[in-house]
């Protein structure tokens, strides 16, 4: 069973988000057919989640308050009805850029790149607890300067996997760069990158609380690599037989578990156990990568289930 990711970022200035829309290939091709015929509906070419609230210009321009938000709960809907979940990475790219070593970097790449690379890591782990296999069909929204290095990245995963690698993060199908207007599940990460940064910067949720729909069998998560990066999230892809039950326990404790439930404190306890013998064992970094981030997990401190 293949599935489908689609890529786009957002944030601003240093602090770049980079989502990822996850879904079964089967089932994002019925998204898009659903989705473009909303837009020919609405006379419009592309969702553009930036323009939403311009009611003066852009892609909007012309549709009434009440006719955008008929649309969004459409295209929202249809996300939530054939997509599995979406995933938001932040990254202060300053932060990235001063803590990696050059060796790293050239293994990699940017802080977009590298946030990706997280994101599709994450994207295997939940992929085995479902039981979907690694098969997967990848698009990049082409809009950014380093796009043409994660496309390169890609090429490498693939001949790794053909070349018959041990323990692959992913067997790519296919992958390239797509653009925003034709392909709608481009524009369904957009409104995840856009909507985590709204959210982020306190101001307006109305596309987030449209993903964000309690109950709903879509979920959408967030990772800070910025508590993460040094040197866990390198020691996640490095060392990933060790650390994968804690990247799968952090994120059952940061989006899904009863926080008042005492079996969750117990969890968080054993988690937080855990990453510290994890952190004893490999307490010299490689390369000189950086220090390991302090606190633990369930505290307001650097840890991998905040």
């Amino acid at each position: 069973m293949a599935v489908d990711l689609g890529y786009d970022e957002g944030g601003n200035g240093d602090v770049l988000l980079v989502s990822v829309q996850v879904g079964v290939t089967q089932k994002a091709r019925k998204l898009k057919t659903a989705w473009k015929s909303d837009l020919r509906k609405a006379k419009i070419p592309f969702f553009h989640s930036v323009d939403y609230t311009n009611l003066d210009a852009g892609i909007f321009r012309g549709m009434k308050r009440q006719e955008r938000q008929e649309l969004l709960a459409s295209l929202s809907g249809h996300v939530r009805k054939r997509l599995l979940f979406g995933m938001t990475a932040k990254v202060t790219q300053s932060h990235y850029n001063s803590k990696i070593s050059n060796d790293m970097r050239s293994q990699w790449g940017t802080a977009y790149s590298f946030a990706i690379q997280m994101l599709m890591l994450i994207t295997r782990i939940i992929m085995d607890e479902s039981k979907l296999g690694i098969d997967v069909n990848v698009v990049i929204e082409d809009g950014h300067p380093n796009s043409g290095q994660m496309v390169e990245i890609l090429g490498r995963i693939k001949k790794a996997y053909e070349a018959g690698a041990s323990d692959p993060a992913l067997h790519i199908l296919n992958y390239g760069l797509g653009s925003k207007k034709d392909e709608p599940i481009l524009q369904a990460a957009d409104m995840l990158a856009y909507s985590d940064w709204q959210r982020i910067q306190q101001k307006d949720r109305e596309i987030y609380d449209a993903l964000h729909v309690p109950g709903s069998r879509y979920l959408a998560g967030f990772v800070d690599l910025d508590k993460q990066l040094v040197g866990d999230a390198i020691d996640i892809a490095k060392r990933s037989d060790i650390s994968k039950a804690f990247v799968k326990k952090a994120w059952y404790y940061q989006n899904k578990a009863d926080k008042s439930d005492p079996r969750t404190k117990k969890g968080i306890d054993e988690l937080n156990k855990g990453i510290r013998e994890f952190r004893q064992k490999h307490a010299k970094t490689d390369d000189g990568i950086a220090q390991r981030t302090q606190g633990s997990a369930g505290s307001g401190e650097s840890s991998k289930a905040e």
